[in-house]
């Protein structure tokens, strides 16, 4: 069923069409329906990016006026829907059943979202169908108006399939697990930096310079020097490549020839600057690589980190040593502060990709290759915006399943969206419908950068935390109180503790200046033994799913200590008997101790397997960030 140009100026006509596209999609229509029932807003909408949308409300005043309106990507699952009819506000009173309206059957109004996803599968013509107003009754949900828009002919959204493994091996492996680096164009004037962020790397590597006054200082540092990639005896995984914007595609062309793996464009002054030439020159960039089967990353970009190997060490500034943490950004410059910040929170990263552009590799590329590397266990990402939504929504909902996605997006604002433009030319979405996304994928959505290394942290050292009920442990009473207030505010409960475990604690618990109920606090706790006894009924408690454990590093009479007088010894202990999540946070309450104190505390303690986390709200939040991802895949 088409929408015809006379139909669409007919307001009548354009509504009973409309209304034939709902009863197509299964839907019940009366447009003289005159019941009152809970009034619903059902919209299947398209969107640039992520392409069929379904939109749910309750009531257009809802929907439109207070923007209470939820989202998801279309193909919806049944746990989607019922997602979708249980998330706006006013749905926890609207279902039970407000004043006289009795409560609607929520099972068909989860069947109607779901129809509206079947529909929009089947006819992608169909870019807009809202169905208001439609209204939930205990009996059913009956349609009574509705208004489309319809593009005869438009086309389906289709995902890129996941990449194939060839021989076994991903076809990104060798960019990411190079056996030998070349680098193009390495200048003695910028120190041959290029050159020394593969110094470490223990393969053949090699220096490409058609210039050959840069070949002696190259020497110097070791490298072998070629005037063309093509004269290099050997074969060739990964390029470095830092030359003018006009000499790339000639670049391009010897490395299609000599077969290799993957090329690192650092050159900027493609689409980004917004000239014909610029992207004339992205153009070619795109189809040089797609035609000869090249895996490019950027251009505009910092390139691979990868330390266990030693290629891209300017981005962290360590090698020799991984963790299994890997990042994708954006960003060149956050993706320094990634490297820089990992080693600072003691997770040393696994992989690191710069991407820049991501004209050729997109971030679902990269998505999908850290979703099967069985070293990278929690995947963080740093975007401005996506160039092919659905790719995204399917790799990102794909690898979910199985591993921690982290994501950091900018971009939210009219004025930050112009500034993405000029940056990487990325594609944004509203904030409301990408955040919905998210839910829908099961990622975890971050704010900032410490949010992804904190959250990180926990998932990485902490065992899966599937309940919200909070033992904590503070410093004072003050503190205790601070605690119970920020922890609840942040959706977890600090239950009474069972009455055995209040027995067992005070057998051993000074009363007199200290707290036993939950938080627990006091001076009776500088003694070892009452201290590790109230750890153990802690862990023991059957009301108890994570232990929270408040810290404060001091240094008196030179001597570290970290709370009543103990230092980390005894809570590292305590982690190897530990049979729940145990988390500490350091306190950022004055006095501060040193620097260097602190990070030496913090670096025992992580070492020790204790995730420790910097104040008491961060904590929190990266606590109830972790729960829930462990809460969402349980279900």
């Amino acid at each position: 069923m088409t929408l015809t140009k006379t139909a669409s100026r007919n307001p009548s006509s354009a509504v009973e069409q409309a209304l034939g596209l709902a009863e197509a999609a299964g839907l019940r229509v009366d447009p003289k329906v005159r019941r009152l029932g809970v009034e619903l807003y059902l919209s299947l909408e398209h969107d640039p990016l992520f392409g069929p949308v379904v939109a749910f409300g309750y009531g257009r005043m809802g929907a439109e006026v207070w923007d209470d309106v939820t989202y998801r990507v279309v193909p919806l699952t049944p746990k989607d829907a019922r997602e979708m009819v249980q998330e706006p506000k006013a749905a926890h009173t609207l279902l039970q059943g407000y004043r006289n309206l009795g409560a609607p059957n929520r099972d068909a109004i989860e069947q109607a979202v779901l129809a509206l996803s079947r529909f929009a599968e089947q006819h992608p013509e169909v870019q807009r169908l809202t169905l208001w107003p439609a209204f939930a009754f205990p009996d059913g949900v009956v349609v009574k108006s509705a208004t489309a828009v319809v593009i005869p002919g438009a086309p389906p959204s289709t995902p890129l399939p996941p990449h194939p493994l060839v021989n076994g091996m991903h076809r990104l492996e060798r960019l990411f697990n190079p056996r030998s680096v070349a680098v193009v164009g390495s200048k003695k004037m910028d120190n041959h930096s290029w050159l020394r962020t593969v110094l470490p790397f223990k393969g053949p590597k090699y220096h490409v310079n058609v210039d050959r006054s840069e070949w002696p200082s190259a020497e110097e540092l070791g490298f072998p020097n070629y005037a063309s990639l093509l004269d290099i005896p050997g074969d060739v995984d990964y390029v470095i490549v830092s030359v003018p914007a006009q000499v790339v595609p000639r670049v391009l062309r010897d490395c299609i020839a000599k077969k290799v793996a993957g090329v690192h464009l650092y050159t900027a002054g493609f689409s980004e600057t917004g000239t014909e030439e610029g992207i004339r020159l992205e153009n070619q960039v795109v189809k040089m690589a797609k035609e000869g089967g090249l895996n490019v990353v950027g251009p505009n970009c910092m390139g691979i980190f990868n330390p266990k190997l030693g290629v891209g060490v300017n981005l962290g500034g360590y090698y020799g040593e991984s963790g299994h943490l890997s990042i994708l950004s954006h960003s060149g410059s956050q993706s320094a502060a990634f490297g820089q910040g990992s080693a600072f929170h003691n997770i040393k990263m696994n992989k690191l990709v710069s991407m820049g552009n991501g004209v050729v590799l997109d971030s679902y590329d990269y998505i999908d290759y850290y979703g099967q590397d069985p070293e990278t266990t929690v995947i963080g990402m740093y975007l401005e915006g996506v160039r092919d939504g659905r790719s995204y929504f399917e790799a990102l909902r794909r690898v979910s399943k199985t591993k921690p996605m982290l994501v950091w997006k900018v971009g939210e604002t009219e004025d930050a969206g112009r500034a993405v433009a000029s940056h990487s030319t990325s594609g944004v979405t509203k904030p409301a419908l990408w955040d919905a996304m998210l839910r829908q994928c099961g990622a975890v959505k971050v704010d900032n950068m410490d949010d992804l290394f904190e959250t990180a942290k926990l998932l990485l050292n902490m065992p899966p935390a599937r309940g919200n009920r909070l033992g904590v442990l503070a410093l004072s009473g003050g503190h205790a109180t601070e605690c119970a207030n920020v922890f609840s505010k942040a959706g977890f409960s600090i239950p009474r503790l069972a009455e055995d475990s209040y027995k067992r604690i005070l057998e051993h618990f000074n009363i007199v200046g200290s707290t036993y109920t939950n938080p627990i606090e006091g001076r009776t706790l500088s003694d070892a033994f009452n201290m590790n006894n109230v750890l153990d009924v802690l862990n023991d408690d059957p009301n108890v799913d994570i232990i929270v454990h408040e810290v404060q590093v001091s240094n008196r009479n030179n001597r570290v200590t970290v709370f009543r007088g103990h230092n980390p010894d005894i809570f590292c202990e305590f982690r190897k008997r530990a049979k729940k999540p145990y988390v500490v946070a350091l306190s950022t309450a004055y006095p501060y101790a040193p620097p260097e104190v602190t990070a030496a505390v913090y670096k025992q303690l992580m070492d020790a397997g204790v995730p420790a986390i910097i104040g008491i709200a961060p904590c929190a939040s990266a606590l109830k960030r972790a729960v829930d991802y462990y809460q969402t895949r349980a279900k």
